[in-house]
């Protein structure tokens, strides 16, 4: 999948890799069909939201297959970094009748499928009955350096099944965005600096 924005993603099953392009528009892009044993309903990937923090989006609402393994991976590039030390967040969460496994990539270099810094892999996810849907999700993050130029943000989710079934999800990968990085970074000398005065004139007093 490839939207003119250049955001990028990949179905790959046991032996078969399936590249489709379906664009919805800038930033945007889905895939209905078939990929290897699986049947893929529905999977979508966003990229660049107009508010909120800097982030991909991969959502999955339904793939049904029997007995296999099927990696979903999603990429866009040209994040702007903010100069000062970030975080970088990767939520998950859905139903699975087997089991599902999420990764996160934040890459300085601003390559596709660039594999930087990992905050955590998220799971292994595993449905206690295998072939009944089960619930499931999580969070992990991680401290981000500081970076003042163009980073890539990536994800792969790899689904297992032992029997057949279905499996959907909603995972994103975010960055705080730049302003708002910024500004917390201001806050938070601002709080410095009033400890320092308060100490100062504490101290003064003594």
């Amino acid at each position: 999948m490839d939207d003119v924005d250049g955001v990028i993603g990949t179905l790959t099953s046991v032996g078969v890799s399936n590249t489709a392009d379906a664009s919805l528009g800038d930033g945007l892009i889905s895939y209905t069909g078939a990929a290897g044993s699986f049947a893929v309903n529905f999977t979508a990937g966003a990229s660049k939201p107009v508010i909120g923090p800097q982030q991909i989006d991969l959502v999955d609402l339904s793939i049904t297959g029997a007995a296999g393994s099927l990696v979903l991976g999603l990429t866009d590039t040209g994040f702007i970094g903010s100069g000062i030390p970030s975080s970088i967040t990767d939520a998950i969460g859905g139903t699975t009748v087997g089991t599902v496994l999420a990764s996160g990539h934040y890459d300085p270099a601003n390559v596709e499928f660039g594999l930087g810094a990992i905050p955590a892999s998220l799971g292994p996810f595993v449905a206690p009955t295998q072939g009944t849907v089960e619930p499931f999700s999580g969070s992990a993050s991680a401290a981000v350096a500081a970076h003042a130029g163009l980073f890539s943000l990536t994800k792969f989710v790899t689904i297992t099944h032992t029997t057949g079934g279905a499996t959907s999800f909603n995972n994103s990968l975010s960055v705080p965005e730049p302003g708002l990085a910024l500004l917390l970074g201001i806050s938070l000398v601002g709080l410095v600096g009033v400890g320092a005065t308060r100490r100062f004139k504490g101290a003064k007093k003594e």
